[in-house]
């Protein structure tokens, strides 16, 4: 049930300086006015699913989206989450011009109720070593913001999407991730 947040989130997305995006909407069986919200919008690059039944953790839901995606390279966000405009600019140039990357994310900055950024955006710790990297995630402690991350497709299909973890779907992706990929 995050209506009261989705309005914010696919705005972001349409405000991109990069165009070239499908937003695949999952709604994990919400009984708010998600539905309604999102049926407001006629931009053709927005797909939305609406799931009968809810999977809980999201992350059945989040497989739901991921699988049918499109595009090469698939960008992550949360209903709560509003992305900056030069977001996809940013990361698919960084991408394309890093061809041994694989999977990226960006920096945070808070947003008060009026939807006003303050301070400097902050960003969770990368690490060079790739030890310190997996004992910080098996720790507990996600490396990425999730609402950040951009990967390319083939690590979806390799990885067969996201398992359930019992602290966050998203944090066991991107371990399994860093075993195979950069």
């Amino acid at each position: 049930n995050y209506g009261h947040f989705i309005a914010e989130a696919i705005e972001s997305f349409q405000a991109q300086t990069y165009n070239h995006w499908e937003l695949i909407i999952v709604d994990d069986a919400s009984t708010d006015k998600t539905k309604e919200i999102v049926e407001n919008y006629t931009d053709s690059r927005i797909r939305y699913i609406k799931r009968t039944e809810c999977s809980c953790s999201g992350v059945l839901a989040r497989n739901d989206g991921l699988f049918i995606a499109c595009g090469d390279l698939i960008a992550v966000a949360d209903a709560d989450d509003v992305s900056l405009p030069d977001r996809l600019e940013m990361q698919v140039h960084y991408l394309k011009a890093h061809a041994s990357i694989d999977l990226l994310g960006g920096g945070m900055q808070e947003m008060d109720e009026k939807g006003q950024l303050r301070g400097n955006p902050s960003f969770w710790p990368v690490y060079n070593r790739l030890e310190k990297y997996r004992e910080t995630i098996l720790n507990g402690k996600n490396v990425m913001l999730h609402g950040t991350v951009l990967f390319r497709k083939y690590i979806l299909e390799k990885l067969k999407g996201y398992n359930d973890y019992i602290a966050s779907g998203a944090t066991e992706f991107i371990l399994r991730a860093s075993r195979s990929f950069k």
